[in-house]
């Protein structure tokens, strides 16, 4: 049985592998371009958040920072990270499900959860935070899990707890719900098994310690720079007005309720079905699924709802192991199991088969379509490095900071995303104003100028003031060097006609 064990692991891995084996030197998108950048700021000494405007937590810094200590220049570390988080959450979730469900449905959770992680209509190719966020979140609720029938959880697990909970949260603040959800009932768990203050006082206290030595670790390097002050402007001030506008789009939750009903019908099917069932601590697992669901329903950003995922495999199983269980005593049917979980996996495959047979580019193009440059971006980063020398500065006119990493350059202006000037906000128009001093003080060698509407410098609606203050500097002191061209074989192209120019998703202009 272990031998069988071992080789059902081992296709796991091969499996996971086989899903995301193409997207890994898949061009960077806009996101892991920012983090890219930010982390090549980390590591050459400079504080993000001050020198690069960013509205994520530090972890996702630290953790492009880790690929770029494996190779500086590549697109491939932060990828192959996310394929060993994914055999993580994997292995940790395949334990809780052991422990609830039993012998085999740990393998058969294992094979369904593995591709419902790689589902590109959550753009979970990426190496983007909510996959590596998912990692601490299931380790969190595996140590509630294998301690909570326990009359005293040890030090370690509640420190760890505490500890992991916020490293969660330091990838993505939309853990939040599902971590207060899932600590609230251990410490009742830890009262109702002997009843003692004490024992509570102490509990909270060691989760608190971990608490407290993960903020220590993570923004200790924050608040040693400037107290952390540029981190609480980006991260809590500015997310707070961020939040608010991309909530509230409930179009985008019907979209992605219909494509995981068209894309996932089975799934969605079982899903509704453990209503009915109610295995083993089902309301922990609904629970889990609704806090999480609580915490995005009004997003319009469709990658959150992989956090939705790790708890939806283990409802699932819960339905089909309750299904096996109920052929085998009425029917005497056995191992039915695996033929279940078999179906599934199959039916999860079947929307997403063209995936397999992908190059990179064209991973790319079918996730994000062709409105986002992400493809010609190494292409306008390398003519970038041809017209400038290393230590001057370039500015990107849109939201592209892959640009900056792939061409090894430093922005002009610590705004290398276009959110702060088109979001209604106490503070746009002052992130304008600075925007445009910086870019004076700077003296950028070369600006790019994305003309696609996602990249957001060409949607800047009234005022148009940073808009101009762009154009009328590039009339003044640059000239147009070439520009990416989508004509029908898109292309780099000098000495652009009028048509060109009007047809290019990126133009590059040269300091004169």
């Amino acid at each position: 049985m272990k031998y069988k064990k071992i080789i059902a692991i081992l296709g796991i891995i091969f499996f996971i592998v086989i899903l995301n084996w193409n997207s890994i030197n898949t061009p960077f998108e806009r996101d892991e371009g920012e983090y890219a950048y930010s982390a090549k700021i980390l590591l050459n000494g400079g504080l993000p958040y001050k020198d690069t405007f960013l509205l994520k937590p530090p972890m996702i810094i630290y953790t492009y920072a880790l690929g770029q200590i494996i190779d500086p220049n590549a697109i491939w570390p932060p990828r192959v990270l996310k394929i060993i988080t994914i055999f993580g959450i994997v292995f940790l979730v395949g334990l809780i499900v052991k422990k609830e469900y039993g012998e085999n449905a740990d393998i058969a959770n294992m094979y369904i959860l593995a591709p419902m992680l790689s589902f590109p209509y959550l753009t979970s190719l990426a190496a983007n935070t909510e996959i590596f966020m998912l990692l601490p979140l299931t380790g969190v609720v595996a140590l509630f899990i294998f301690n909570y029938e326990k009359e005293k959880s040890s030090f370690l697990v509640l420190f760890s707890a505490g500890f992991l909970g916020i490293t969660a949260l330091l990838y993505k603040p939309i853990s939040l719900l599902p971590l207060i959800f899932i600590f609230c009932i251990w410490l009742f768990k830890i009262w109702q098994n002997n009843k003692s203050i004490k024992n509570i006082l102490l509990s909270k206290f060691f989760i608190f310690l971990g608490i407290a030595t993960s903020l220590l670790l993570f923004l200790g390097y924050f608040l040693l720079k400037d107290g952390g002050k540029s981190f609480f402007e980006n991260v809590i001030t500015y997310n707070f007005y961020y939040l608010d506008a991309v909530s509230n789009n409930f179009s985008t939750l019907f979209r992605q309720i219909n494509i995981f009903w068209s894309k996932w019908p089975l799934l969605c099917i079982l899903l509704i079905s453990y209503l009915f069932i109610k295995p083993k601590n089902y309301f922990i697992y609904l629970g889990l699924f609704l806090t999480s669901f609580l915490m995005i329903f009004k997003s319009n950003l469709y990658h959150y709802y992989i956090i939705l995922i790790p708890f939806w495999a283990i409802l699932i199983v819960g339905s089909i192991e309750y299904i096996s269980s109920y052929l085998n005593k009425k029917y005497n049917i056995n191992n039915s199991l695996p033929i279940i979980s078999s179906i599934l996996v199959i039916s999860i495959l079947i929307p997403i088969q063209t995936q397999f047979f992908k190059n990179p580019n064209e991973i790319s193009t079918w996730i994000y379509g062709m409105g986002n440059p992400f493809i010609e971006s190494k292409i306008i980063a390398q003519k970038i490095k041809e017209i400038t020398k290393e230590n001057d500065t370039i500015f990107i006119a849109g939201s592209e900071p892959q640009i900056l990493f792939y061409a090894n350059r430093k922005s002009s202006s610590r705004f290398v995303i276009t959110y702060p000037f088109l979001i209604k906000s106490p503070v746009q128009m002052d992130y304008k104003e600075e925007a445009m001093n910086e870019i004076l003080r700077n003296d950028p060698k070369a600006i790019v100028v994305s003309q696609r509407e996602e990249s957001g410098f060409v949607n800047e609606e009234n005022p148009t003031n940073f808009k101009d203050f762009i154009y009328e500097l590039l009339n003044k002191n640059y000239h147009l060097v070439g520009g990416y061209v989508l004509e029908k074989k898109p292309s780099w192209v000098e000495d652009l006609s009028a048509e060109q120019i009007s047809n290019s998703s990126l133009l590059l202009y040269k300091k004169n």
